[in-house]
């Protein structure tokens, strides 16, 4: 549930912030105030996170059956930071010269999954490349969200993870992006 001191900035596409004072205008509220619930609940104070959660969880090792299926359909490569900034248990996947980073928050049961493309400096993702809606996919690509999900995971797109919350990570100043309470501190890939 959302506190009244709660107040949310939105990204928008123009990369410029804008305060949102009126809760009930926010778009994804649902969504946003179930990140922020299964936050509490790991961190303790947003304004003070403990991060004590992230050690109990790789030992429990929660996603161990859903990477095992995944792998029925793709390489996957566990490429979790454990001793780095994420909060996520992050895979990177194969399937031919295609590549995907799937990212498996600790929060809660919150799911992120993006391509990563080619081009001349590297490898880039794009805001485009995050796939949350299997429709107009392809096939496989479709199939991993599918089999995401069938794990009770929800599959969060951009405007989600972008959304500024009241959250202070160890290496910055609160607001922060849903993101970086979800999956690590590290700047969002595609901004």
């Amino acid at each position: 549930m959302a506190h009244r001191g709660d107040s949310f900035l939105l990204v928008m596409p123009t990369s410029r912030f804008s305060t949102i004072h009126d809760w009930r205008v926010v778009p994804n509220r649902p969504v946003i105030e179930r990140a922020l619930g299964h936050a509490r609940r790991a961190y303790g104070d947003l304004s003070a996170p403990h991060y004590h959660f992230f050690g109990w969880a790789l030992e429990e090792d929660p996603y161990v059956e859903l990477v095992a299926e995944l792998s029925i359909d793709f390489t996957v490569r566990d490429t979790t930071d454990v001793h780095g900034s994420d909060v996520c248990f992050t895979y990177s996947l194969t399937k031919g010269t295609e590549l995907w980073i799937c990212r498996f928050s600790a929060v809660g049961p919150f799911a992120l999954v993006y391509r990563l493309l080619q081009n001349d400096r590297g490898l880039v993702v794009h805001r485009s490349d995050v796939l949350s809606d299997v429709r107009a996919l392809p096939p496989h690509e479709a199939r991993l969200l599918t089999i995401i999900a069938s794990r009770g995971l929800e599959l969060l797109d951009p405007d989600v993870v972008e959304t500024l919350v009241n959250f202070s990570p160890v290496n910055d100043t609160s607001p922060a992006p849903l993101y970086q309470v979800l999956y690590s501190d590290d700047e969002i890939p595609w901004m």
